[in-house]
């Protein structure tokens, strides 16, 4: 059932119990729309925890005050899913699907699922959606907007925006920065640590990807593949190469950008990025998603080498449609 934001508040106050899941490989969407939304129904003396499938970055967790998102198999009551657009993509969690209380999400290529449902598919991020909702609060004099939920929020909107250069950054986008900004939060050391600061093992990464991007159709499609192999003989994690599809899709000329990664249970993690196309589209066809610019999905093949035709193949449908 679609719900307005003041039904949604309403059904906060009423109950208890939460258990809040973000998306499996999170972003600090996920991540920063969860624990925001996790402290402000602290501060109602509601019982909540937000968990993940899969294990944050070191950098996440310094950006999210050193949340960890474990699961303590407390019990809960309510289930709320935060930037989820598909139950697949709550990982161990999908068990949990027909569960769901609430969702909270901002894809516009989504999947109908749980008790209510809120969406506000034209913001740049999940985490607006959580502004909303905390200044709801402030309205009806519950809730004052903290430091610390301000920079949950600001990490989430600047993480999904690119550092506000997306397409999806809109005139209210910044108007809402500037409304955390006044909260005092430190955004040019959560712009920093999201969009600058990289390990060593990182730039080696980049190194590689440098050196190794892939063009077709001239330089409208380029990419960057990392197979295991690779991945150990260069000794990088998933955390270095987490962001590298940024490689191929800094160059000039190059409308879609892809990367794909071997996983360590041999599937094919891919992301995808592009100025014009719709690569939702493009993940979508492989059981993806995401949005118009930015999107990824899981595949199966025998090797890399598969994998990249299959991807590129795709990219190929809808550049030249």
């Amino acid at each position: 059932m679609k719900i307005t934001v003041e039904k949604l508040c309403k059904l906060l106050c009423e109950n208890d119990g939460y258990l809040i899941l973000t998306h499996r490989h999170p972003d600090c969407d996920t991540l920063g729309s969860a624990l925001a939304l996790t402290r402000l129904l602290q501060s109602f003396d509601k019982k909540v925890r937000a968990v993940c499938s899969d294990k944050i970055t070191e950098k996440q967790k310094r950006l999210m005050d050193g949340y960890t998102f474990e699961d303590t198999a407390q019990p809960y009551d309510h289930v709320i899913t935060v930037d989820v657009a598909t139950p697949k993509l709550l990982g161990s969690y999908e068990s949990l699907k027909n569960d769901i209380f609430l969702k909270i999400d901002h894809h516009l290529n989504r999947e109908d699922f749980g008790e209510y449902s809120y969406v506000k598919d034209d913001y740049a991020s999940c985490a607006e959606i959580i502004l909303d909702i905390c200044e709801y609060f402030e309205k009806q004099g519950k809730f004052t907007l903290t430091k610390d939920v301000a920079s949950y929020i600001y990490c989430g909107m600047s993480s999904d925006t690119g550092g506000f250069i997306y397409s999806n950054t809109k005139p209210e986008t910044h108007l809402k920065a500037a409304r955390l900004l006044g909260c005092g939060i430190n955004a040019c050391r959560i712009d920093e640590e999201l969009h600058i600061t990289k390990t060593p093992d990182c730039i080696r990464a980049e190194g590689y990807a440098l050196s190794h991007i892939k063009y077709e159709l001239g330089c409208k499609i380029a990419s960057v593949c990392f197979d295991m192999k690779t991945r150990n003989e260069l000794k990088i994690s998933e955390e270095d190469i987490a962001d590298i599809v940024d490689i191929p899709r800094a160059v000039d000329g190059v409308d879609t950008a892809f990367s794909i990664k071997e996983e360590p249970d041999g599937s094919y993690r891919v992301s995808l990025r592009s100025g014009i196309t719709d690569v939702s589209a493009v993940a979508s066809a492989f059981g993806g998603g995401g949005h118009m610019r930015a999107a990824g999905c899981t595949i199966s093949a025998k090797n890399i080498d598969e994998a990249y035709e299959a991807v590129v193949n795709e990219c190929k449908k809808h550049i030249e449609s």
